[in-house]
């Protein structure tokens, strides 16, 4: 039997679906799509060969060779597998946290909140690997805790092989796995537990190592800058760097939005918060930093970052935030006066919408913009695509 909470779930995901196919199929392919396109289009083993070529890992071409040679390569079958995957993971998202704080009505912000955020809702309408890695970032987590709770080998091949997926997706999700590894470590605090942890490193570092031996791929890409930046550059790229993923993520908001999110969120380090809600924090909060810190900061430039190559971690942002809503509920019920418990309800809400407001009018505004003034790099690659014929070579250039 459906639950009320489950069914407002349901009704919520159909109209994140809704809200993303509004526009898919009108929206022109650009370059980074029509390589996802063209290389999907080409058998298997040149496929494969063309994406070591272009430094990418091998499993979000292999999911697109096998859906288009299923359905087509039509643009709304070439962007189906992000959107797929968008829904799958708000849905894997709102489970979890009902699983780690709680069922409530209030869990239903989770998706909510995933899907109003600008980037997540511009990334699952493009024919890249962003929610791909998203999903599969939030399933490690996920097979990391059944492994810290139950130690067997079936939650350990769980762990590895989510990881592995993660990692064949794309690169940047060594941060969140050597995270988790690290808090399992933590957790466990005897040498199973780093047993554990360093062959599951070591199973995912042979598979990708094949990978990339196999496919002949440069580490040039990954490598430090030849000049350590200084400390203002540093500083400089890491605040950008934030600056624009906070931007992405939510919208433009002014700081009492951002002091109401950041706040909230910060409710599970309360005294009574559990070691997993714990563990959340602490591999949301990394999965984020080391990156920034690492491939912005470190070199001192945003040359090798963008907001979505992190998009793993909006899932889990919200989450917490909502985790944190629903704590504050409970706790406004525990007052005696029933008008108390009823006011503080009230401004827990209130205070709640406002970050999903700011969200919403970002995206509704992406939406419209999108619909009635396609992006003009956008429409030339449509249009080359159209002219192009079997076998013709199409060159095309944009600004970065």
């Amino acid at each position: 039997m459906i639950k009320k909470e489950q069914a407002l779930a349901l009704v919520l995901l159909g109209a994140a679906s809704g809200m993303a196919l509004w526009t898919i199929r009108y929206r022109p392919v650009w370059f980074d799509e029509g390589w996802t396109w063209h290389t999907a289009r080409m058998s298997l083993g040149d496929g494969l060969r063309a994406a070591a070529r272009d430094r990418h890992p091998p499993l979000h071409l292999l999911i697109d060779h096998l859906w288009m040679r299923a359905v087509g390569d039509s643009e709304l079958s070439l962007r189906w597998p992000s959107v797929a995957f968008g829904l799958l993971t708000m849905a894997f998202a709102w489970r979890l946290h009902c699983q780690v704080w709680g069922p409530s009505w209030a869990g239903a912000l989770v998706i909510v909140g995933i899907a109003l955020s600008p980037l997540w809702l511009e990334q699952m309408r493009q024919a890249r690997m962003y929610t791909q890695l998203s999903f599969f970032v939030l399933l490690s987590w996920w097979a990391m805790e059944r492994w810290i709770k139950r130690p067997i080998v079936r939650n350990w091949i769980l762990w590895v092989l989510s990881g592995l997926g993660a990692l064949l997706t794309h690169y940047y999700a060594i941060f969140p796995i050597v995270v988790g590894a690290a808090l399992q470590v933590c957790a466990r605090r005897n040498w199973r537990g780093l047993v554990g942890a360093g062959t599951a490193l070591a199973a995912i570092g042979v598979g990708t190592a094949l990978w990339v031996l196999l496919g002949q791929i440069r580490l040039a890409l990954f490598l430090p800058e030849e000049h350590i930046p200084s400390l203002p550059q540093f500083l400089a790229a890491t605040n950008a760097a934030l600056r624009s993923s906070a931007l992405a993520y939510w919208g433009a908001m002014p700081p009492i939005g951002w002091a109401l999110l950041l706040l909230t969120v910060l409710v599970n380090l309360g005294p009574h918060a559990s070691a997993v809600q714990k563990r959340w924090f602490l591999f949301t909060g990394l999965g984020i930093a080391l990156p920034i810190v690492v491939m912005a900061g470190g070199r001192g430039n945003l040359l090798n970052f963008a907001p979505r190559h992190i998009l793993y971690a909006h899932p889990l942002v919200a989450m917490g935030w909502v985790g944190g809503v629903a704590r504050l509920l409970r706790w406004s019920q525990r007052r005696p006066a029933r008008p108390v418990r009823i006011g503080l309800a009230g401004a827990i809400w209130t205070a709640s919408l406002i970050p999903v407001g700011y969200a919403g009018r970002s995206a509704w505004a992406l939406l419209q913009a999108e619909a009635n003034s396609p992006r003009a790099e956008e429409a030339a690659v449509r249009y080359l695509r159209s002219r192009a014929g079997p076998g013709d070579v199409v060159l095309t250039l944009r600004g970065h």
